[in-house]
This record gives C-alpha cells, sequence and structure tokens, in this order.
C-alpha cells in the first residue's frame, strides 16, 4: 500500500473520489444554467458526462463500493437505519444508470436538433446534479464514517488493499471489454 497512510479509513479513499464527481458536478449544474437561457448542449460535451459517470462514478467508484464495501457490510449485523441507508445509495446507483443509459439514448435526436430531446437532455442532466449532491452529501456525512465501526483495523486495511487491486484492474478489464465488443461488431 505503498503511498496511503497507515490510519487512513478506506471510506476515506472513497471520499476522496467524491471530491472529483462533485468538481464534475459543479461542471455539469453550472452547464445546465447556461442551456436552460438559451443553448443546447454539445454532444460533445454530453460523451464527456456520459464517460466520466458510467466510468469514474459508475464502474470504477460505484464498484468498490458494490463489490468490496456494501457486500461486506451485508454479511454484518447492521442497525435498521445504517442497512436502509445503504439501501438507498444501491438504489441511487441504479438511478444515476438510468440517467446515463436515457442521455445515451437522446444523444442521436441531439445531433437533429431535436428541440423534445434538447429539453429532456437538459432535464436529465439536472437530475443527474440532483442525484448526485444529495447521495454523495448522503455518503459523506452520514454513512461512511458511522459504518466503519463494523471492521476492526485489520479488516480496514484489508479493504484499502482491495481497494487498490479494484483501481489497478478496474481500468483493465474496462478496456478489455471495449476492444472485445469493437472486435465482434459487424459494422
Amino acid at each position: 500500500m505503498a503511498g496511503i497512510p497507515k490510519d487512513i479509513l478506506p471510506v476515506g479513499l472513497l471520499m476522496k473520489e467524491h471530491r472529483l464527481i462533485d468538481k464534475m458536478v459543479a461542471v455539469v449544474d453550472k452547464k445546465v444554467a447556461a442551456y436552460r437561457g438559451s443553448g443546447k448542449p454539445s454532444v460533445e460535451f454530453i460523451d464527456a458526462v456520459i464517460d466520466f459517470f458510467s466510468v469514474y462514478a459508475d464502474e470504477n467508484h460505484h464498484g468498490k463500493e458494490e463489490k468490496i464495501l456494501f457486500e461486506r457490510l451485508a454479511q454484518r449485523d447492521m442497525t435498521a437505519e445504517d442497512r436502509t441507508t445503504m439501501e438507498a445509495l444501491l438504489s441511487d446507483h441504479v438511478s444515476g444508470r438510468k440517467i446515463i443509459r436515457r442521455l445515451r439514448e437522446l444523444k442521436g435526436a441531439l445531433i437533429v436538433n431535436n428541440p423534445e430531446a434538447i429539453d429532456e437532455t437538459i432535464d436529465q442532466l439536472q437530475a443527474l446534479v440532483s442525484l448526485y449532491s444529495q447521495h454523495v452529501d448522503r455518503e459523506d456525512n452520514h454513512f461512511f464514517l458511522p459504518v466503519m465501526r463494523y471492521f476492526n483495523k485489520s479488516e480496514q486495511e484489508q479493504m484499502i488493499e482491495d481497494f487498490v487491486e479494484f483501481d489497478t484492474s478496474m481500468i483493465h478489464d474496462h478496456y478489455r471489454k471495449i476492444v472485445t465488443m469493437c472486435s465482434e461488431r459487424q459494422d
């Protein structure tokens, strides 16, 4: 675990990732305000939003939450409140995926300047801002630190190692899938 302080909590790494997500949410929020005034989202911007939220926020960040932290929490004797919060956070992840899926669907209509698609795209971007703003707040301020009590120091250290391993393999797995998909395409 070179470069990671020994006294850091596993959720500290997730909270650090939240700071980059917060920055992207602020960018999207600013763009939404501009688009509501008189603009239209560019396809390039929508592509960047889709890439950021599907790869960084969902595959990477939510991947660590779901496949490491939440799976381990699910095996613990959690309070009803903590379990309910975790279920709500998982539901947020599903909602975020739906928004991104809808933005992908809207891209084609954006290209041909479909006015309804422009309005819906802006609405979906606003929904993404709202979702991630409340989601990050709930994790940072109401969930992450309290649930660390379910793990001893050794388990927390193992979780950090597993997060680092996840990060290391995730990007390679992601692009292996892309290569496979491209090689199987018939166009």
